[in-house]
């Protein structure tokens, strides 16, 4: 049961192209992801975009290294100088890329005009754990080390990447290293053990998983690690002194409990927590921005929180232009329907829970 002050996240009712794309994601790969994804399939289908993000004359792109490790940069032609988003992508820690992710990337760049930077981590099953958490910790270092100001960084993820933007977090604060300004967390993978509630509630509602996926897949992962060993799953860890962060999830993903526990635990850990719960969206939405109103939308959020956090100056209406739609059938998005900072539809008055500090609400869609 969600819990906290209630206040929607994004339009009552998903849009059209929403319910559309669910259904296609419903019919075409769920099937698929019964007793987990097979690792080529996953890499062959998954890798693919439902759009092809197109270079405009705003954004630049280059390949970069940060020391052995392959990166791409990409930012808006007049960056704000010195601000830097370490850019983790999701894919369950054995498919996907930077290029794979420019749908996000690139609306990141231009809402935020900052320099976001996507590493190609190893993946499992190749590389099981700790392969993935030691290139994300050896990306934030190598940008420290290139004269990135911790002040100026911000860490974010999707899925996979979003456990891994905490993993990257508490090994920087247990070795008394400084920690970013913020972290962006889009449907965050937290607990690798599957023990949330909402893998069995949500099993039949989520158009991507079925409920005995995530444990499945797993375990490429893993290798025969403990799955609640803390750097594996950061829901275990101890979150103290993490910098604040945004949560955003989707209230019918089986990784649900994965958001909410997580701001819970982090919120009790006296950290700065921003949880928001969105209406029937697939998993990692934001991968279809140009396609989706509500991807831009919580983009624009995400920007939004970190300009409250002093990293970025612009909102949502940046984000809409950062990339295109390919497919001239799917028609423009109108910029109306992606909602200007702050941007969350208010529906009632922010109720607190009791004892919440003002600098820890949990936001949440009501129930209907």
């Amino acid at each position: 049961m969600l819990d906290g002050g209630m206040l929607e996240a994004g339009p009552a009712r998903p849009s059209l192209r929403a319910r559309l794309l669910s259904a296609y994601i419903r019919l075409a790969i769920k099937p698929h992801s019964r007793g987990g994804f097979d690792v080529a399939w996953a890499r062959r289908v998954l890798e693919k975009p439902v759009i092809r993000t197109r270079i405009t004359d705003r954004i630049l792109v280059e390949p970069i290294r940060i020391g052995a490790l392959a990166a791409e940069a990409v930012q808006p032609r007049r960056p704000d100088a010195g601000r830097t988003i370490l850019y983790l992508h999701g894919g369950g820690y054995y498919f996907g890329s930077s290029l794979g992710y420019r749908a996000i990337t690139f609306a990141l760049a231009e809402a935020t005009r900052a320099r976001v930077v996507t590493p190609d981590y190893r993946r499992a099953p190749e590389h099981p754990f700790p392969a993935a958490l030691v290139d994300a910790v050896a990306a934030a270092r190598g940008l420290y080390a290139s004269g990135v100001s911790p002040g100026a960084l911000v860490i974010c993820g999707d899925s996979a990447g979003g456990g891994l933007a905490l993993g990257v977090l508490t090994r920087l604060r247990d070795a008394g290293e400084p920690l970013p300004a913020c972290a962006a967390l889009f449907s965050p993978w937290t607990d690798l053990a599957a023990t949330g509630d909402s893998l069995r509630r949500n099993g039949r509602c989520d158009p991507l998983f079925h409920s005995d996926c995530i444990a499945a897949d797993a375990r490429h992962y893993l290798g025969g690690e403990d799955p609640c060993n803390p750097q594996v799953s950061p829901l275990y860890a101890d979150l103290g002194g993490l910098p604040p962060l945004l949560i955003q999830v989707s209230r019918t993903e089986v990784l649900l409990d994965d958001s909410l526990r997580l701001a819970r635990k982090a919120r009790s850990s006296g950290v700065d927590v921003r949880c928001e719960v969105w209406t029937d969206l697939p998993h990692v939405w934001h991968l279809q921005h140009g396609l989706l109103p509500e991807a831009g939308a919580a983009i624009g959020e995400a920007a939004c929180f970190m300009r409250s956090h002093g990293v970025a100056e612009v909102g949502a209406a940046r984000a809409q232009g950062a990339i295109e739609a390919v497919d001239p059938a799917a028609g423009p998005i109108s910029p109306a329907a992606v909602r200007t900072c702050p941007g969350i539809q208010r529906r009632s008055p922010v109720r607190r829970p009791p004892g919440a500090k003002p600098s820890s609400l949990l936001l949440v869609k009501t129930e209907s």
